[in-house]
């Protein structure tokens, strides 16, 4: 998902034509976010207090992050690049940051306090920066795993869920090898691009992670 030293996309084998969809496979399937970002508003509606907003908010941050990857690989304008990067960083901080929050038992106040200046921190870096995204992925992805160490510890979770999540992780990951610029199997001109697939995959893994810890989030409350 992530191109931070070549030309927009010129690293996820899809060719780059003009007009709206320079690249249609990859810049459709980004829509793929959204679709799960609109999920995720709906099950909103089956939650109360933090872990509602904690819904609506994750699920626009989805929402947003497949407009992002849409302009990215679709009309390649201006800004796309940071729109792109962005969105899917802060989707994954507040997935971390309110999955540690809750299990650590931090006021909802301190959470969003800290979600908000992670994001704006890794905004300014990536804004003056553009080829730190890697680094802040890594980062993002940590607050992830210490949410989940923290999960396992409680033994909360839906296993169901879970495999689901699983699953979509490791399509999502040979998906992306496959996708990549240079692979064997990269077919510039296909219709079926491995990096569509990584869209796909991934949206699928992040949403129903989200899922999955949703028991941990409210036993914490309880």
């Amino acid at each position: 998902m992530f191109n931070v030293l070549l030309g927009l996309g010129e690293s996820d084998c899809e060719a780059i034509g003009g007009g709206d969809l320079a690249q249609p496979a990859n810049a459709i399937s980004s829509l793929v976010f959204s679709v799960v970002g609109i999920a995720i508003w709906l099950w909103a509606s089956r939650a109360t207090g933090w872990e509602r907003r904690f819904r609506i908010v994750f699920g626009g941050a989805l929402v947003l992050t497949g407009i992002g990857s849409y302009l990215f690989h679709g009309p390649q304008s201006a800004g796309s690049q940071f729109a792109h990067d962005i969105t899917f960083l802060a989707a994954l901080v507040i997935l971390g940051v309110t999955n540690i929050a809750r299990v650590l038992g931090w006021p909802e106040r301190t959470s969003w306090g800290l979600i908000s200046i992670v994001i704006l921190s890794f905004a300014g870096v990536l804004w003056i920066w553009p080829s730190a995204t890697n680094a802040l992925m890594v980062l993002s992805v940590l607050t992830i795993v210490v949410g989940e160490i923290l999960i396992r510890r409680r033994g909360s979770g839906s296993g169901q869920w879970y495999a689901v999540t699983v699953i979509a992780l490791v399509v999502a990951a040979a998906s992306f090898l496959v996708g990549r610029t240079g692979s064997p199997l990269c077919d510039p001109e296909s219709i079926l691009q491995g990096h569509a697939l990584w869209h796909l995959a991934s949206a699928a893994a992040v949403g129903a992670y989200a899922v999955a810890t949703s028991p941990a989030r409210t036993e914490a409350l309880e």
